[in-house]
């Protein structure tokens, strides 16, 4: 024991002589360094590496390697609360600064800081603008798949709309349509209920799939039927609170027009601003099919395709109907073509 003791020794000894120096833990001086300034890494790592070679004349590698990390572990949270307190007070110096600077130039700061604040409004509202008509009918679920079955005109005009009997034909023909609905505009129309009379300015007639094509929130009523059949009436969430207040409007009568009585059978979320699909209440339109079967009467027509159906064979299929089931008349379309829902705005 004696022995290795007096050899240690001397070999501690000899490393003084030498003037032998090791670096400390790359990974651990590489840690400290991050925490450090430039000023600090010119100091602070060599300073520890002084008394890390001092730990090595006096010890093994290990002892002073644990002894490093143990001094970088307790100075890291100094130096953090250090560099959070200097980098604060530069802060609030040049803030005092900035606003003695503004205050000593009044029309100058107040020039610039409207000049900044209509930068910034013009270019927040540009960018709700761009959204809101990006977003157009977007929102509706599986939008790329719903057209607008368009007619093209003897002198090669196109219209997004197209003969009321064509969705009958449709439905029979074409497989490859999932669903096929048609909304018809009218004007302000006069609406009785319980002896109160009440004006509506989007009231629209829609076909039985038109809720299968859009997905409209259903808040009452059987979706599936709300629409398939006559004298049938659906009604937008606001409408419904306007007429009925907090009853429950299913199967309730109304007056349409001193015409013909209608039942409410559903009640859906109202429609959002950036959509081209916008009501106050929707009529089915069985109630008025019979009047509707001139092919020369012209409406929005919508589609939508079934998941694995190919729009240029439906389009194809939609020119072989032009010569067999539509017929002649001064208004007969030269051609039919799927537009894109989301791009008609």
């Amino acid at each position: 024991m004696r022995r290795s003791n007096s050899k240690a020794e001397g070999t501690r000894e000899k490393r003084k002589r030498r003037g032998i120096r090791r670096t400390p833990p790359v990974a651990a001086r590489r840690l400290l360094e991050t925490f450090l300034d430039r000023t600090g890494r010119e100091h602070l790592p060599g300073d520890f590496e002084e008394f890390y070679n001092e730990r090595l004349v006096t010890g093994n590698r290990l002892r002073a390697d644990l002894w490093y990390w143990g001094q970088l572990l307790r100075t890291i949270p100094w130096l953090i609360g250090n560099i959070i307190y200097w980098r604060t007070t530069m802060f609030w110096n040049y803030m005092k600064t900035a606003l003695r600077n503004l205050a000593r130039q009044k029309i100058f700061t107040t020039v610039n800081i409207l000049g900044l604040a209509v930068g910034l409004s013009i270019f927040i509202l540009a960018m709700l603008y761009v959204n809101f008509y990006l977003s157009y009918d977007k929102f509706f679920e599986d939008s790329g798949s719903i057209y607008c079955l368009s007619s093209i005109d003897r002198e090669g005009r196109e219209f997004t709309n197209a003969p009321v009997p064509i969705i009958d034909v449709l439905r029979e023909d074409v497989p490859e349509i999932q669903s096929v609905s048609m909304i018809l505009h009218t004007g302000r129309r006069n609406v009785t209920v319980d002896g109160k009379h009440f004006t509506e300015d989007r009231v629209r007639y829609a076909d039985r799939d038109f809720l299968k094509i859009f997905s409209l929130k259903t808040i009452a009523g059987e979706r599936e039927t709300m629409l398939d059949g006559p004298n049938k009436i659906v009604l937008s969430r606001s409408t419904a609170v306007k007429w009925f207040g907090d009853q429950n409007p299913i199967g309730k009568t109304v007056n349409y027009e001193s015409i013909r009585d209608l039942v409410v059978t559903g009640v859906i979320e109202d429609y959002v601003a950036n959509s081209s699909i916008n009501y106050s209440l929707l009529i089915s339109f069985d109630t008025i099919r019979k009047e509707y079967q001139n092919w020369e009467y012209y409406t929005p027509v919508f589609v939508r395709l079934a998941p694995n159906a190919d729009r240029t064979a439906v389009e194809a299929k939609l020119a072989g109907l032009l010569g067999s089931r539509v017929p002649e008349s001064d208004e007969k379309p030269a051609g039919f073509f799927l537009y894109p829902f989301t791009k008609l705005i």
